[in-house]
């Protein structure tokens, strides 16, 4: 993506990834070319670099709810913390369901 910055020497540039996480990058100089790669942590439905309790409720959403597999949408308000806005976090197969192979390696995750 090219981005043009007019007059200025630096921006902040902030990108919402597919997967539903928020990236920020400050101070990005002009004129350089950047290259950037979503960091998601499976299991890590709210973002924050790491595997806990508070991800869970969402895995027990996307293993027990229906949602529509071809986007990952759940049938919940994706902007509402603490979801990401997808499932496809707790799809380690990305196969297009959140069953009990996902379960079992999120419970690893955890170190159960």
């Amino acid at each position: 993506m090219h981005c043009g910055l007019n007059e200025a020497t630096s921006a902040d540039l902030v990108i919402q990834w597919p997967m539903g996480g928020v990236q920020t990058l400050r101070n990005i100089t002009a004129d350089q070319l950047i290259t950037v790669t979503e960091n998601t942590v499976f299991g890590d439905a709210d973002g924050d670099g790491d595997v806990d309790l508070a991800d869970f409720r969402v895995l027990q959403l996307c293993y027990t709810e229906s949602y529509d597999a071809a986007t990952f949408v759940p049938p919940w308000d994706p902007a509402s913390p603490p979801f990401r806005g997808s499932c496809r976090v707790m799809d380690s197969e990305r196969d297009g369901d959140v069953d009990l192979t996902d379960y079992t390696l999120f419970q690893a995750q955890l170190g159960l």
